[in-house]
Parts: structure tokens; sequence; C-alpha cells
């Protein structure tokens, strides 16, 4: 627990477990990185994703790009439901597979809801109560809070040279309109990188939202490993 005290990093094209933590640098310059940079290693949302599922023995899960095709007989609809009712077809290890318009991909692991993690109305605060059903994922991105969090873990390391993560494994509930958001934040502003990030507060907790619909997603599916 002392290792992961702020959360596993993100890092784009991180899959295995052995480099998390270890400070590195990239074989080529990217849209993400540069080769001129050291960064700290981590899992980006497949990596995660996958050691996750082969962890608990689980078969390995298909390229998000290709699940719609490999997976299709693995495909759980939920089309048709609101969100609220996902709960009643979904199972824990689940995962939500996002393809957005701008050619990029994400995964999540469904856990739940906070109903069934046993939060109460009064605990979560009216924001989140129209929300209590809707369903959960954990996931590895980016978000607001892990650059901060590792920028103090790389200071208390003498890693200043290195280059705070931009995201890591967090939990984020979905299908919540943004416009219904006590909280937002514009982060990275002026890179190719810029994003603006939704959450509620959950008892200290940064409990951001992915609402999967609109323009910039061209297709949601979920897949569950058999």
């Amino acid at each position: 627990m002392a290792r992961f005290r702020y959360g596993c990093p993100y890092f784009y094209g991180g899959y295995n477990e052995n480099i998390l933590l270890k400070v590195y640098r990239t074989w080529q310059n990217s849209h993400y990185y540069l080769m001129s940079n050291r960064y700290l290693g981590g899992f980006d949302c497949i990596g995660f994703a996958r050691w996750v599922h082969t962890t608990a023995g689980d078969a390995t899960l298909p390229a998000i790009s290709k699940v719609r095709a490999e997976g299709r007989n693995n495909l759980v609809d939920v089309s048709s439901l609101p969100y609220e009712e996902w709960q009643n077809v979904l199972l824990a290890g689940d995962c939500v597979n996002i393809a957005y318009s701008g050619g990029g991909y994400h995964i999540g692991i469904y856990i739940g809801t906070l109903r069934e993690f046993g939060f109460t109305a009064e605990d979560v605060g009216e924001p989140l109560v129209p929300y209590l059903d809707h369903p959960l994922i954990i996931h590895c991105g980016m978000n607001n809070f892990h650059t901060a969090w590792y920028a103090k873990y790389l200071s208390e390391n003498g890693l200043t040279s290195v280059t705070p993560p931009d995201g890591g494994v967090t939990i984020s509930v979905m299908g919540v309109d943004y416009e219904n958001c006590p909280y937002t934040e514009t982060m990275w502003q002026g890179t190719a990188n810029v994003k603006t990030f939704y959450w509620f507060d959950l008892m200290g907790y940064n409990l951001t939202v992915i609402n999967p619909i609109g323009s910039n997603v061209r297709w949601m599916a979920v897949y569950r490993s058999k």
C-alpha cells in the first residue's frame, strides 16, 4: 500500500506491471511523450483492464478497436437501457469499451453502483443523489488529480526531473450530464492534450464523470469475458 499511496499512475502504452513506478524513457516521440523527457511507468486503460482480468484468471481481453468484431459473442446489450438499469444486466468485471470520434478509445471495468457499495442519500449529498444507481467503472486514464499527487511523490523521492503522470487508476460514475456536475477543471491548456474534467466530491474523493453520449462518441460496447 505504501508503494501506491497516490494510486497507480497512467502511462500511455503501459501494460506490464514490472514498469510500475519506474523511471522510464519512451523510444520515440509521440502525441503523448517526448524522448527527451523522463516519465513514471504505469498502466494505460487497456493495460490495466487486461492486468485485472489476467490476475483474476480470465481470458485476455480483445483490443478495444476490435471488440465488436472479435468479441461479438460476448457483448452485453445495454443500448436501450437507462443507466440506472444497467445494474440489472451487468456483472462486476464487465468491460465498457468506448470509441471516440477523434480516433481514440477507452475501456473501464464495471464494479457496481454507489448504492450497492452502501452509500445512501445522506452520505453522497444532494448533487449525487440522482446517480446512486448509475454504473461505476474503475479505469486507468487521464484525470485532474493524479498529476498533483505524483508531483508530491516525485518530490518526496528526489525525482523532480521526472514528468508527473497525467492520470491514473480512478473510479468514475457514468451517464451524468456534464452540466449537472458541481466541479469542473480544464487541464493542460495550450497543449495537444487539453481536456476538461467533471466531478463530484464523494466524501473527499474526486468522483469523475464519463458520459459516453454525443458527437464525440462513435460507439460503446460492453464486453463480458466468459
